[in-house]
């Protein structure tokens, strides 16, 4: 019975640290294209004359 609680814990477990990772990934590159994002705008401006 213990091994039965041990594997469900272990499992459960393994499901959440996979999630995480898929939340700082799903972060980082929201970031990144936030970044990108600004950049561009930035760089729409400086041609066009404007200052950012």
């Amino acid at each position: 019975m213990i091994l039965i609680v041990l594997l469900w814990l272990s499992l459960l477990l393994f499901i959440a640290a996979q999630m995480a990772a898929a939340s700082r990934l799903a972060i980082a590159v929201s970031t990144n294209m936030r970044g990108n994002a600004i950049a561009h705008a930035e760089a729409d401006g400086a041609a066009n004359g404007r200052a950012g």
